[in-house]
């Protein structure tokens, strides 16, 4: 069940603590944009990755690196991990400034 949670659209900046998951980010951040994909939507996206590991010649899943550029809490890392995918990228930065930057990971890791 879905719930929807309605907000004025302030902006909010803060400091993470050292695990990132304090629901405070590191950059300034709009509150509709950080609602969390719970764990179901990763089980349905399984074959989906599984058919491109099988694509990509990729052996197993602790040799796919996965890199989701949006934070929101943290989570999908832990979620992504109980799904045997250990080698998970997720920080708390602003993806868009990392574009900017051209800091955002590649294939073969940060560059």
């Amino acid at each position: 069940m879905a719930t929807t949670s309605f907000h004025s659209g302030a902006k909010r900046h803060a400091q993470s603590t050292a695990n990132g998951s304090s629901g405070t980010w590191n950059f300034e951040v709009d509150y509709n944009d950080h609602f969390e994909t719970p764990l179901i939507a990763y089980q349905e996206l399984l074959p989906a990755l599984q058919a491109l590991q099988e694509e990509l010649h990729i052996a197993d899943k602790s040799s796919c690196k996965i890199y989701d550029p949006y934070f929101c809490q943290g989570r999908m890392v832990e979620y992504m991990r109980s799904l045997g995918y250990d080698n998970v990228l997720n920080f708390n930065r602003d993806f868009y400034h990392d574009v900017h930057r051209k800091t955002v990971p590649g294939k073969n890791g940060i560059q």
